[in-house]
Protein backbone atom coordinates (compact mmCIF):
# COMPACT_ATOMS: atom_id res chain seq x y z
CA UNK A 1 0.00 0.00 0.00
CA UNK A 2 2.90 2.35 0.73
CA UNK A 3 4.29 1.64 -2.74
CA UNK A 4 0.90 2.38 -4.34
CA UNK A 5 0.84 5.82 -2.74
CA UNK A 6 4.49 6.85 -2.90
CA UNK A 7 5.04 5.00 -6.19
CA UNK A 8 2.24 6.97 -7.83
CA UNK A 9 3.73 10.22 -6.56
CA UNK A 10 7.17 9.26 -7.87
CA UNK A 11 5.92 7.94 -11.22
CA UNK A 12 6.92 4.27 -11.02
CA UNK A 13 5.51 1.94 -13.70
CA UNK A 14 2.55 1.19 -13.94
CA UNK A 15 1.49 4.17 -11.77
CA UNK A 16 3.13 6.70 -14.08
CA UNK A 17 0.31 7.67 -16.44
CA UNK A 18 -0.49 11.01 -14.76
CA UNK A 19 3.03 12.36 -15.19
CA UNK A 20 3.25 12.76 -19.02
CA UNK A 21 -0.12 14.55 -18.90
CA UNK A 22 0.74 16.90 -16.03
CA UNK A 23 4.16 18.09 -17.24
CA UNK A 24 3.11 19.42 -20.68
CA UNK A 25 0.08 21.12 -19.13
CA UNK A 26 2.11 23.01 -16.52
CA UNK A 27 4.28 26.09 -17.23
CA UNK A 28 7.91 25.08 -17.76
CA UNK A 29 9.20 26.58 -14.50
CA UNK A 30 6.52 24.58 -12.65
CA UNK A 31 7.48 21.46 -14.61
CA UNK A 32 11.06 21.99 -13.42
CA UNK A 33 9.81 22.22 -9.84
CA UNK A 34 7.58 19.15 -10.27
CA UNK A 35 10.35 17.00 -11.73
CA UNK A 36 13.13 18.36 -9.54
CA UNK A 37 11.38 18.30 -6.17
CA UNK A 38 7.74 17.21 -6.10
CA UNK A 39 8.03 13.70 -7.59
CA UNK A 40 11.07 13.15 -5.34
CA UNK A 41 8.69 13.31 -2.37
CA UNK A 42 7.45 9.89 -3.45
CA UNK A 43 11.02 8.57 -3.40
CA UNK A 44 11.58 10.22 -0.01
CA UNK A 45 8.48 8.50 1.36
CA UNK A 46 9.61 5.08 0.10
CA UNK A 47 13.09 5.52 1.58
CA UNK A 48 11.66 6.58 4.95
CA UNK A 49 9.40 3.52 5.01
CA UNK A 50 12.25 1.17 4.02
CA UNK A 51 14.63 2.69 6.59
CA UNK A 52 12.04 2.30 9.37
CA UNK A 53 11.14 -1.33 8.66
CA UNK A 54 12.42 -3.65 11.42
CA UNK A 55 13.84 -5.99 8.78
CA UNK A 56 14.14 -5.79 4.99
CA UNK A 57 12.97 -8.88 3.12
CA UNK A 58 14.17 -10.44 -0.14
CA UNK A 59 10.71 -10.03 -1.70
CA UNK A 60 10.75 -6.25 -1.07
CA UNK A 61 14.21 -5.89 -2.60
CA UNK A 62 13.36 -8.08 -5.60
CA UNK A 63 10.10 -6.22 -6.26
CA UNK A 64 11.78 -2.82 -5.96
CA UNK A 65 14.69 -3.89 -8.19
CA UNK A 66 12.61 -5.29 -11.04
CA UNK A 67 9.89 -2.62 -10.98
CA UNK A 68 12.66 0.01 -11.13
CA UNK A 69 14.32 -1.62 -14.16
CA UNK A 70 10.92 -1.90 -15.86
CA UNK A 71 10.17 1.75 -15.03
CA UNK A 72 13.51 2.94 -16.41
CA UNK A 73 13.31 0.94 -19.64
CA UNK A 74 9.66 1.79 -20.27
CA UNK A 75 10.18 5.48 -19.49
CA UNK A 76 13.09 5.97 -21.89
CA UNK A 77 11.48 3.82 -24.61
CA UNK A 78 8.46 6.09 -24.42
CA UNK A 79 10.66 9.21 -24.47
CA UNK A 80 12.40 8.13 -27.70
CA UNK A 81 9.21 8.28 -29.79
CA UNK A 82 7.83 11.57 -28.43
CA UNK A 83 7.67 14.64 -30.67
CA UNK A 84 6.43 16.98 -27.93
CA UNK A 85 9.57 18.33 -26.21
CA UNK A 86 8.01 18.58 -22.73
CA UNK A 87 6.37 15.17 -23.03
CA UNK A 88 9.76 13.72 -23.97
CA UNK A 89 11.24 15.27 -20.82
CA UNK A 90 8.31 13.97 -18.74
CA UNK A 91 8.89 10.37 -19.86
CA UNK A 92 12.60 10.90 -19.21
CA UNK A 93 11.68 11.78 -15.61
CA UNK A 94 10.01 8.36 -15.34
CA UNK A 95 13.24 6.81 -16.65
CA UNK A 96 15.31 8.59 -14.00
CA UNK A 97 12.92 7.49 -11.27
CA UNK A 98 13.71 3.98 -12.51
CA UNK A 99 17.46 4.66 -12.20
CA UNK A 100 16.96 5.90 -8.63
CA UNK A 101 14.83 2.83 -7.93
CA UNK A 102 17.60 0.53 -9.20
CA UNK A 103 19.95 2.12 -6.68
CA UNK A 104 17.38 1.60 -3.91
CA UNK A 105 16.87 -2.01 -5.05
CA UNK A 106 20.63 -2.63 -4.91
CA UNK A 107 20.67 -1.12 -1.42
CA UNK A 108 17.86 -3.35 -0.15
CA UNK A 109 19.23 -6.54 -1.78
CA UNK A 110 22.71 -5.78 -0.44
CA UNK A 111 21.33 -5.56 3.10
CA UNK A 112 19.29 -8.75 2.67
CA UNK A 113 22.39 -10.67 1.52
CA UNK A 114 24.53 -9.10 4.28
CA UNK A 115 26.74 -7.27 1.79
CA UNK A 116 27.09 -3.83 3.42
CA UNK A 117 29.37 -2.34 0.73
CA UNK A 118 26.95 -3.35 -2.05
CA UNK A 119 24.05 -1.92 -0.05
CA UNK A 120 25.85 1.31 0.81
CA UNK A 121 26.91 1.97 -2.80
CA UNK A 122 23.32 1.40 -3.95
CA UNK A 123 21.93 3.85 -1.40
CA UNK A 124 24.65 6.46 -2.08
CA UNK A 125 24.09 6.24 -5.84
CA UNK A 126 20.32 6.55 -5.44
CA UNK A 127 20.52 9.54 -3.08
CA UNK A 128 23.07 11.35 -5.23
CA UNK A 129 21.02 10.71 -8.38
CA UNK A 130 18.03 12.32 -6.66
CA UNK A 131 20.13 15.48 -6.25
CA UNK A 132 21.63 15.27 -9.74
CA UNK A 133 18.30 14.74 -11.46
CA UNK A 134 16.87 17.75 -9.67
CA UNK A 135 19.49 19.98 -11.31
CA UNK A 136 19.77 18.66 -14.85
CA UNK A 137 16.07 17.95 -15.36
CA UNK A 138 15.11 21.40 -14.07
CA UNK A 139 17.68 22.88 -16.48
CA UNK A 140 16.18 20.96 -19.41
CA UNK A 141 12.63 22.04 -18.55
CA UNK A 142 13.77 25.67 -18.27
CA UNK A 143 15.37 25.37 -21.72
CA UNK A 144 12.19 23.82 -23.12
CA UNK A 145 10.25 26.76 -21.66
CA UNK A 146 12.64 29.22 -23.31
CA UNK A 147 12.18 27.50 -26.67
CA UNK A 148 8.39 27.59 -26.27
CA UNK A 149 8.46 31.27 -25.25
CA UNK A 150 10.32 32.24 -28.43
CA UNK A 151 8.71 29.83 -30.93
CA UNK A 152 5.25 29.18 -29.38
CA UNK A 153 5.48 25.45 -30.10
CA UNK A 154 6.66 22.30 -28.32
CA UNK A 155 6.54 20.21 -31.51
CA UNK A 156 10.11 19.11 -32.23
CA UNK A 157 9.22 18.63 -35.91
CA UNK A 158 8.45 22.37 -36.14
CA UNK A 159 11.80 23.48 -34.74
CA UNK A 160 15.42 23.22 -35.90
CA UNK A 161 18.38 25.56 -36.35
CA UNK A 162 17.90 27.25 -32.97
CA UNK A 163 21.58 27.00 -32.05
CA UNK A 164 22.16 30.08 -34.21
CA UNK A 165 19.09 31.90 -32.90
CA UNK A 166 19.36 30.91 -29.22
CA UNK A 167 23.03 30.00 -28.56
CA UNK A 168 22.87 30.31 -24.76
CA UNK A 169 19.76 28.11 -24.55
CA UNK A 170 21.42 25.56 -26.85
CA UNK A 171 24.56 25.60 -24.66
CA UNK A 172 22.49 25.05 -21.50
CA UNK A 173 20.43 22.29 -23.14
CA UNK A 174 23.48 20.33 -24.32
CA UNK A 175 24.92 20.39 -20.78
CA UNK A 176 21.64 19.02 -19.42
CA UNK A 177 21.44 16.46 -22.24
CA UNK A 178 24.96 15.12 -21.57
CA UNK A 179 24.29 15.00 -17.82
CA UNK A 180 20.96 13.17 -18.12
CA UNK A 181 22.50 10.65 -20.53
CA UNK A 182 24.96 9.64 -17.79
CA UNK A 183 27.95 10.68 -19.88
CA UNK A 184 31.15 12.28 -18.55
CA UNK A 185 32.11 14.95 -17.70
CA UNK A 186 28.86 15.94 -15.97
CA UNK A 187 27.09 14.90 -12.77
CA UNK A 188 24.75 12.23 -14.15
CA UNK A 189 27.81 10.07 -14.75
CA UNK A 190 28.90 10.32 -11.09
CA UNK A 191 25.70 8.92 -9.54
CA UNK A 192 25.30 6.20 -12.18
CA UNK A 193 28.99 5.31 -11.67
CA UNK A 194 28.24 4.67 -7.98
CA UNK A 195 25.20 2.51 -8.81
CA UNK A 196 27.30 0.53 -11.31
CA UNK A 197 29.93 0.05 -8.59
CA UNK A 198 27.29 -1.40 -6.30
CA UNK A 199 26.09 -3.75 -9.05
CA UNK A 200 29.61 -4.93 -9.92
CA UNK A 201 30.46 -5.46 -6.25
CA UNK A 202 27.33 -7.62 -5.98
CA UNK A 203 28.63 -9.89 -8.76
CA UNK A 204 31.57 -10.84 -6.50
CA UNK A 205 29.17 -12.53 -4.04
CA UNK A 206 29.86 -16.27 -3.76
CA UNK A 207 26.20 -17.30 -4.03
CA UNK A 208 24.60 -17.58 -7.47
CA UNK A 209 21.34 -15.64 -7.11
CA UNK A 210 22.70 -12.20 -6.13
CA UNK A 211 25.30 -12.08 -8.97
CA UNK A 212 22.57 -13.01 -11.46
CA UNK A 213 20.34 -10.22 -10.18
CA UNK A 214 23.20 -7.73 -10.30
CA UNK A 215 24.09 -8.82 -13.86
CA UNK A 216 20.48 -8.26 -14.89
CA UNK A 217 20.64 -4.82 -13.28
CA UNK A 218 23.83 -3.95 -15.19
CA UNK A 219 22.19 -4.92 -18.49
CA UNK A 220 19.06 -2.93 -17.63
CA UNK A 221 21.00 0.17 -16.58
CA UNK A 222 23.19 -0.05 -19.70
CA UNK A 223 20.10 -0.30 -21.92
CA UNK A 224 18.55 2.71 -20.17
CA UNK A 225 21.76 4.72 -20.61
CA UNK A 226 22.06 3.86 -24.31
CA UNK A 227 18.46 4.81 -25.05
CA UNK A 228 18.84 8.03 -23.02
CA UNK A 229 21.80 9.03 -25.19
CA UNK A 230 19.77 8.25 -28.32
CA UNK A 231 16.78 10.23 -27.00
CA UNK A 232 18.72 13.38 -26.19
CA UNK A 233 20.76 13.19 -29.39
CA UNK A 234 17.40 13.36 -31.14
CA UNK A 235 16.09 16.14 -28.87
CA UNK A 236 19.14 18.39 -29.22
CA UNK A 237 19.75 17.63 -32.89
CA UNK A 238 16.19 18.16 -34.07
CA UNK A 239 15.58 21.29 -31.96
CA UNK A 240 18.88 23.14 -32.25
CA UNK A 241 20.73 21.80 -35.30
CA UNK A 242 19.87 21.77 -38.99
CA UNK A 243 17.65 24.32 -40.73
CA UNK A 244 14.59 26.03 -39.19
CA UNK A 245 11.54 24.07 -40.31
CA UNK A 246 8.94 26.77 -39.66
CA UNK A 247 8.80 30.60 -39.64
CA UNK A 248 8.46 30.51 -35.83
CA UNK A 249 11.84 28.77 -35.55
CA UNK A 250 13.41 31.00 -38.21
CA UNK A 251 12.44 34.20 -36.37
CA UNK A 252 13.27 33.04 -32.82
CA UNK A 253 15.51 35.22 -30.65
CA UNK A 254 17.57 34.57 -27.53
CA UNK A 255 15.93 34.91 -24.11
CA UNK A 256 16.51 37.95 -21.92
CA UNK A 257 19.11 37.98 -19.13
CA UNK A 258 16.58 37.50 -16.31
CA UNK A 259 15.56 34.12 -17.78
CA UNK A 260 19.17 32.93 -17.76
CA UNK A 261 19.74 33.17 -13.99
CA UNK A 262 18.01 29.88 -13.06
CA UNK A 263 19.83 28.05 -15.86
CA UNK A 264 23.21 29.40 -14.75
CA UNK A 265 22.55 28.25 -11.16
CA UNK A 266 21.60 24.75 -12.36
CA UNK A 267 24.71 24.60 -14.58
CA UNK A 268 26.87 25.72 -11.63
CA UNK A 269 25.72 22.79 -9.46
CA UNK A 270 25.97 20.31 -12.35
CA UNK A 271 29.60 21.33 -12.93
CA UNK A 272 30.34 21.51 -9.17
CA UNK A 273 29.21 17.90 -8.60
CA UNK A 274 31.14 16.85 -11.72
CA UNK A 275 34.42 18.42 -10.57
CA UNK A 276 34.07 17.64 -6.84
CA UNK A 277 32.36 14.23 -6.70
CA UNK A 278 34.39 13.16 -3.67
CA UNK A 279 33.06 16.09 -1.63
CA UNK A 280 29.44 15.22 -2.44
CA UNK A 281 30.20 11.53 -1.84
CA UNK A 282 31.34 12.47 1.68
CA UNK A 283 28.17 14.50 2.19
CA UNK A 284 25.92 11.57 1.17
CA UNK A 285 27.90 9.04 3.22
CA UNK A 286 27.45 11.22 6.31
CA UNK A 287 23.69 10.68 5.90
CA UNK A 288 23.87 6.88 5.83
CA UNK A 289 26.92 6.38 8.09
CA UNK A 290 24.66 5.49 11.02
CA UNK A 291 23.09 2.67 8.97
CA UNK A 292 26.50 1.21 8.04
CA UNK A 293 28.73 1.90 11.08
CA UNK A 294 31.29 -0.78 10.16
CA UNK A 295 32.22 0.77 6.80
CA UNK A 296 35.10 3.23 6.46
CA UNK A 297 33.66 5.11 3.48
CA UNK A 298 36.72 7.32 2.93
CA UNK A 299 38.99 4.31 2.35
CA UNK A 300 36.75 2.39 -0.03
CA UNK A 301 38.19 1.87 -3.55
CA UNK A 302 35.27 3.83 -5.00
CA UNK A 303 36.41 6.95 -3.11
CA UNK A 304 39.74 6.84 -4.93
CA UNK A 305 37.90 6.23 -8.21
CA UNK A 306 35.77 9.33 -7.63
CA UNK A 307 38.94 11.41 -7.32
CA UNK A 308 39.93 10.30 -10.82
CA UNK A 309 36.37 10.84 -12.09
CA UNK A 310 36.60 14.47 -10.95
CA UNK A 311 40.05 14.81 -12.53
CA UNK A 312 38.75 13.37 -15.82
CA UNK A 313 35.83 15.81 -15.76
CA UNK A 314 38.24 18.72 -15.25
CA UNK A 315 40.45 17.56 -18.15
CA UNK A 316 37.46 17.16 -20.48
CA UNK A 317 35.92 20.53 -19.60
CA UNK A 318 39.23 22.43 -19.86
CA UNK A 319 40.07 20.55 -23.06
CA UNK A 320 36.75 21.48 -24.63
CA UNK A 321 37.12 25.15 -23.66
CA UNK A 322 40.66 25.19 -25.09
CA UNK A 323 39.56 23.49 -28.32
CA UNK A 324 36.63 25.89 -28.74
CA UNK A 325 38.84 28.93 -28.09
CA UNK A 326 41.52 27.80 -30.58
CA UNK A 327 38.91 26.97 -33.21
CA UNK A 328 37.25 30.36 -32.81
CA UNK A 329 40.63 32.12 -33.03
CA UNK A 330 41.56 30.25 -36.22
CA UNK A 331 38.19 30.84 -37.90
CA UNK A 332 38.22 34.52 -36.93
CA UNK A 333 40.55 35.35 -39.83
CA UNK A 334 38.87 33.00 -42.32
CA UNK A 335 35.72 33.44 -44.39
CA UNK A 336 32.94 30.97 -43.60
CA UNK A 337 30.45 30.19 -46.36
CA UNK A 338 27.04 28.61 -45.94
CA UNK A 339 25.06 26.60 -48.46
CA UNK A 340 22.06 24.28 -48.63
CA UNK A 341 22.33 20.54 -48.01
CA UNK A 342 23.34 18.68 -51.17
CA UNK A 343 20.25 17.19 -52.78
CA UNK A 344 22.02 14.33 -54.58
CA UNK A 345 21.58 16.08 -57.93
CA UNK A 346 17.88 16.89 -57.42
CA UNK A 347 17.69 20.60 -58.18
CA UNK A 348 14.26 21.16 -56.62
CA UNK A 349 15.25 19.90 -53.15
CA UNK A 350 13.82 22.05 -50.35
CA UNK A 351 16.52 22.76 -47.72
CA UNK A 352 13.80 22.96 -45.05
CA UNK A 353 12.31 19.52 -45.72
CA UNK A 354 15.51 17.88 -46.97
CA UNK A 355 16.60 16.89 -43.45
CA UNK A 356 15.71 14.41 -40.75
CA UNK A 357 12.72 15.09 -38.52
CA UNK A 358 12.10 13.83 -35.00
CA UNK A 359 9.67 11.26 -36.42
CA UNK A 360 12.05 9.90 -39.06
CA UNK A 361 15.01 9.89 -36.63
CA UNK A 362 13.18 7.45 -34.32
CA UNK A 363 11.19 5.55 -36.98
CA UNK A 364 13.29 2.36 -36.89
CA UNK A 365 13.15 2.20 -33.10
CA UNK A 366 9.40 2.86 -33.21
CA UNK A 367 8.90 -0.23 -35.36
CA UNK A 368 10.92 -2.36 -32.92
CA UNK A 369 9.02 -1.01 -29.88
CA UNK A 370 5.60 -1.29 -31.54
CA UNK A 371 4.19 -3.77 -28.93
CA UNK A 372 4.61 -1.11 -26.21
CA UNK A 373 2.76 1.75 -27.96
CA UNK A 374 -0.35 2.47 -29.98
CA UNK A 375 0.48 4.37 -33.15
CA UNK A 376 -2.12 7.03 -34.00
CA UNK A 377 -1.71 8.28 -37.59
CA UNK A 378 -3.88 10.12 -40.08
CA UNK A 379 -4.99 8.16 -43.12
CA UNK A 380 -4.23 9.92 -46.40
CA UNK A 381 -6.44 8.94 -49.34
CA UNK A 382 -6.09 10.02 -52.95
CA UNK A 383 -8.70 10.33 -55.66
CA UNK A 384 -8.16 7.96 -58.58
CA UNK A 385 -8.45 10.90 -61.00
CA UNK A 386 -6.00 13.03 -59.01
CA UNK A 387 -2.96 12.99 -61.31
CA UNK A 388 -1.17 15.72 -59.37
CA UNK A 389 -2.13 15.22 -55.68
CA UNK A 390 -2.90 18.36 -53.70
CA UNK A 391 -1.06 19.26 -50.53
CA UNK A 392 -2.33 17.39 -47.47
CA UNK A 393 -1.60 17.52 -43.76
CA UNK A 394 -0.40 14.40 -41.95
CA UNK A 395 -0.11 13.90 -38.22
CA UNK A 396 1.31 10.96 -36.29
CA UNK A 397 1.55 10.35 -32.54
CA UNK A 398 1.91 7.52 -30.03
CA UNK A 399 -0.24 6.50 -27.09
CA UNK A 400 0.71 4.55 -24.01
CA UNK A 401 -0.83 1.09 -24.51
CA UNK A 402 -1.10 0.48 -20.75
CA UNK A 403 -2.95 3.77 -20.30
CA UNK A 404 -5.31 3.11 -23.22
CA UNK A 405 -6.07 -0.54 -22.43
CA UNK A 406 -5.96 -0.67 -18.61
CA UNK A 407 -5.86 2.70 -16.85
CA UNK A 408 -8.45 4.60 -18.90
CA UNK A 409 -11.12 1.82 -18.89
CA UNK A 410 -10.74 1.57 -15.10
CA UNK A 411 -10.86 5.37 -14.73
CA UNK A 412 -13.95 5.60 -16.95
CA UNK A 413 -15.70 2.89 -14.91
CA UNK A 414 -14.86 4.79 -11.74
CA UNK A 415 -16.26 8.01 -13.22
CA UNK A 416 -19.52 6.23 -14.13
CA UNK A 417 -19.81 4.87 -10.59
CA UNK A 418 -19.22 8.30 -9.07
CA UNK A 419 -21.80 9.84 -11.40
CA UNK A 420 -24.38 7.33 -10.17
CA UNK A 421 -23.61 8.37 -6.59
CA UNK A 422 -24.50 11.98 -7.41
CA UNK A 423 -28.09 11.03 -6.53
CA UNK A 424 -26.98 11.57 -2.92
CA UNK A 425 -26.20 15.20 -3.67
CA UNK A 426 -29.72 16.60 -3.33
CA UNK A 427 -28.82 20.14 -2.26
CA UNK A 428 -31.06 19.79 0.83
CA UNK A 429 -29.41 20.41 4.21
CA UNK A 430 -31.83 17.99 5.92
CA UNK A 431 -30.48 15.09 3.85
CA UNK A 432 -26.87 16.03 4.60
CA UNK A 433 -27.67 15.89 8.36
CA UNK A 434 -29.28 12.45 7.97
CA UNK A 435 -26.21 10.91 6.25
CA UNK A 436 -23.83 11.16 9.26
CA UNK A 437 -26.68 10.11 11.57
CA UNK A 438 -27.15 6.91 9.56
CA UNK A 439 -23.39 6.36 9.61
CA UNK A 440 -23.24 6.77 13.42
CA UNK A 441 -26.13 4.31 13.92
CA UNK A 442 -24.39 1.80 11.63
CA UNK A 443 -21.13 2.12 13.59
CA UNK A 444 -23.02 1.67 16.88
CA UNK A 445 -24.79 -1.49 15.65
CA UNK A 446 -21.55 -3.00 14.34
CA UNK A 447 -19.84 -2.22 17.67
CA UNK A 448 -22.65 -3.89 19.68
CA UNK A 449 -22.40 -6.95 17.42
CA UNK A 450 -18.61 -6.91 17.97
CA UNK A 451 -18.00 -6.79 14.25
CA UNK A 452 -15.60 -3.86 14.57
Amino acid sequence: MFFMGFGTKAGFFPLHTWLPIAHPAAPSHISGLMSGIMIKMGIYGLIRVLFNLPELSFSIGLFMFFIAILTGVFGIMSAVVQNDLKKLLAYSSIENIGVIGIGIGVGVLGEVYHQPIVAALGWIGALLHIVNHSFFKSLLFYCAGSVYTKTHTRDINSLGGLIKKMPFTAFAFIIGAIAISGMPPFNGFVSEFLIYNGLFNGIKEVSLDLPLLMLFGILGLALIGGLALFTFTKAFGMVFLGTPRTPQAAHATEIQTSMRVAKVLAIFWIVAISLLPLYFYKFITSIIQERFPTIDFQNLPVANSLYWVGSLALILIVGFIAFYTIRKWILKSKAVTFGPTWGCGYQFANPVTNQYTATSFASNFKRIAEPVFIDVSDTISYNANEIFPKQRAYKSSTKDKLESMVIMPFANSLVLLVKKLTILQTGKIQNYIVYPLIFMILILVLTILKMI
